[in-house]
């Protein structure tokens, strides 16, 4: 099996239908925003809108993945229906889903390599030691005057510096894709195995996507962008 964007051919205009709906509160009928709707064989997703509707193209045999935080999954097969354009109803039951925490992770200490002061990259005019004490710096000295800029412990010190800064987005990356909540989202919205997530992670990580690695709000929200354009192996 392959996956990917390739694996299967887009759905022509003609294989598709139209499909409308408006989601509502299953007690109250209020309408509910934010509904995510997954179609699994069109490969595509909506989101309700604030009067509940929404609407976008299906399979003729498709099956809807119905996900909000608070009420229970649906899953809805598409294919008892005939029509070019499909209207449904979407009754959401409450439930309470209790999904695994995330572990959070201190960051390692660095600012013994920070400059002090608030411009320290400033070249300030050259006056005598006893004047301007900061330009006669002492090994150790994290106060980097314009002698100690360019010395070898500085250099080393602005390396280290960016060796963290790497190796702190490589944790945070690793630690959001492989947390068990960010796992389960996924597997419940999109209907999909562990082993299917796990080939999706592979997928994502050859995108070398820009994104703020030390934001996981922001890597979830590429990962949810990228989903839609992979095409999950068939168990």
């Amino acid at each position: 099996m392959t996956g990917g964007a390739s694996a299967q051919s887009p759905l022509q205009a003609g294989e598709t239908k139209i499909l409308r709906g408006i989601v509502v509160e299953a007690v109250t009928g209020n309408a509910l925003s934010g509904v995510h709707i997954y179609a699994k064989v069109a490969h595509d997703g909506e989101v309700s809108d604030v009067k509940g509707k929404f609407i976008m193209r299906v399979h003729p045999q498709d099956t809807l993945v119905i996900t909000s935080v608070g009420y229970d999954r649906q899953i809805v097969p598409l294919v008892y229906f005939r029509d070019r354009t499909i209207d449904i109803l979407v009754q959401m039951q409450s439930s309470v889903i209790e999904l695994p925490g995330i572990t959070i992770h201190g960051q390692p200490n660095v600012e013994h390599l920070e400059r002090s002061g608030k411009n320290p990259y400033k070249l300030y005019e050259f006056r005598p030691p006893a004047e301007h004490p900061g330009l006669d710096v002492p090994i150790g000295s994290t106060d980097y005057g314009p002698l100690s800029r360019w010395g070898k412990e500085a250099k080393e010190k602005r390396e280290l510096l960016k060796i963290y800064g790497n190796a702190s987005r490589d944790r945070t990356f690793i630690q959001t894709v492989t947390s068990d909540s960010v796992v389960q989202v996924f597997m419940y919205r999109y209907d999909i195995s562990e082993s299917q997530y796990n080939d999706f992670i592979i997928y994502f990580n050859s995108l070398n996507l820009t994104m703020n690695m030390q934001d996981p709000k922001d890597i979830v929200r590429a990962m949810h962008v990228a989903f839609l354009n992979y095409r999950p192996n068939k168990e």
